[in-house]
C-alpha cells in the first residue's frame, strides 16, 4: 500500500482510509503522545496546535508511551480522543476512526 508523504514537519506517514478509520506509521523515535495528536489533527484537518481537548487533557503522554513501548509488539493502547477513537500499537502503527 502507497504512502502518502505528510510536511517534513510531522513525525507519522498515512496510508489511504479504510472502512470507518485511517491508518498511520511513526518512527520508533517518535514520542507516542505526538504521532497521535499529528494523527487526529490530520484526519480533522487542523493544525495540530488547534486541538482541542489537548492530548494531556486525555491521556498522560509519558504513561501512554510506557504502555506502547513496554508492551509485545502486537499490544495495543486504544483512547477516546473528542469524536475519535484513536488505537496505538507497538509495531509503530495508530489507527484514527470517527466514533458513532
Amino acid at each position: 500500500m502507497a504512502h502518502r508523504d505528510i510536511p517534513a514537519e510531522n513525525h507519522i506517514s498515512a496510508e489511504p482510509p479504510f472502512d470507518g478509520g485511517h491508518r498511520f506509521e511513526y518512527d520508533g523515535e517518535t514520542e507516542v503522545a505526538v504521532a497521535v495528536v499529528e494523527a487526529v489533527a490530520e484526519v480533522a484537518d487542523v493544525d495540530p496546535t488547534e486541538l482541542v481537548p489537548r492530548v494531556n487533557d486525555v491521556i498522560d503522554p509519558d504513561a501512554l508511551d510506557r504502555c506502547v513501548r513496554s508492551g509485545p509488539p502486537g499490544a495495543a493502547v486504544s483512547i477516546p480522543f473528542d469524536d475519535y477513537r484513536v488505537t496505538v500499537r507497538g509495531t509503530g502503527t495508530l489507527t484514527v476512526a470517527e466514533t458513532p
